[in-house]
């Protein structure tokens, strides 16, 4: 959540600790949305992903593992 009188051009910055990220949307929050989609003064957005290896083989000398990984994301502004 933002307080104050924030400026126009930093309305869109999500503080992470591993660095800023733009607005929800984009490939760091929302994926399906551009970046930025939802941008207002206060932001949520969840993420979940769940992951499941049901094969493994070697080719052409890479180790490959095929995953099943259904994903849900949801945000709101």
């Amino acid at each position: 959540m933002q307080f104050g009188d924030v400026p126009f051009y930093s309305a869109p910055v999500i503080p992470f600790t591993d660095g800023d990220a733009d607005g929800l949307g984009g490939h760091a929050t929302l994926r399906g949305f551009v970046t930025d989609r939802f941008v207002g003064r206060a932001a949520t957005y969840a993420n979940g992903e769940l992951r499941w290896s049901f094969d493994e083989r070697v080719l052409w000398n890479q180790h490959l593992r095929f995953m099943l990984v259904p994903f849900i994301d949801a945000g709101r502004v």
